[in-house]
C-alpha cells in the first residue's frame, strides 16, 4: 500500500462529518483499522435503511427471501435479472411520483441494494477498497 490517507466526507441533511486519517505501510492503530472496517460495512447498513425510507420495499424483500431459499447461488442470482423482481420494484415505487430518471437511478439503487443482501446471504465478501479490483489468480 501506498503512503497516503484515506478521507471520509459525508454529508446528510444537516448531518456533515469528516475524517482524514492517514495511512502508511502499516495501520498506526487499531482504531484506524476499525474506522475503514465501520465505514465500508456502514455502507451496505445506509444502502439498507435509505431504500426502505424511500419506499415500501415488502415486495422486492419477499422475493429476495424467496430466492435465497435456494442452495444454488447461480439460480438464486437469476431472480435479479427477471421481468417479476422489475415488477416488484415497480409496485414497491408505486405510492411515490418519481422524475423519469429519479426512477431510473432509484430502481439501480433497489437492485444494488438487493445484490448486496443476496451476497452477503451466499458468503460473499465485498471491499468497497482499491484492491478489490486486483485479485490474486492461484
Amino acid at each position: 500500500m501506498e503512503p497516503g490517507y484515506v478521507d471520509f466526507q459525508v454529508q446528510m441533511g444537516k448531518w456533515n462529518e469528516t475524517k482524514k486519517v492517514p495511512v502508511a505501510n502499516d495501520f498506526a492503530s487499531a482504531g484506524e483499522a476499525l474506522l475503514i472496517a465501520r465505514s465500508t460495512s456502514g455502507v451496505d447498513e445506509l444502502v439498507d435503511r435509505s431504500v426502505h425510507e424511500l419506499m415500501n420495499l415488502a415486495p422486492v424483500d419477499a422475493m429476495i427471501a424467496d430466492a435465497m431459499k435456494s442452495t444454488d447461488a447461480g439460480k438464486a442470482f437469476v431472480i435479479l435479472a427477471s421481468r417479476k423482481f422489475t415488477q416488484a420494484i415497480a409496485e414497491s415505487m408505486s405510492a411515490r411520483k418519481w422524475q423519469p430518471k429519479e426512477m431510473k437511478e432509484v430502481q439501480q439503487f433497489v437492485r444494488i441494494y438487493a445484490t448486496r443482501k443476496m451476497l452477503a446471504h451466499y458468503g460473499f465478501i465485498v471491499n468497497y477498497g482499491k484492491a478489490a479490483g486486483k485479485a490474486v489468480k492461484g
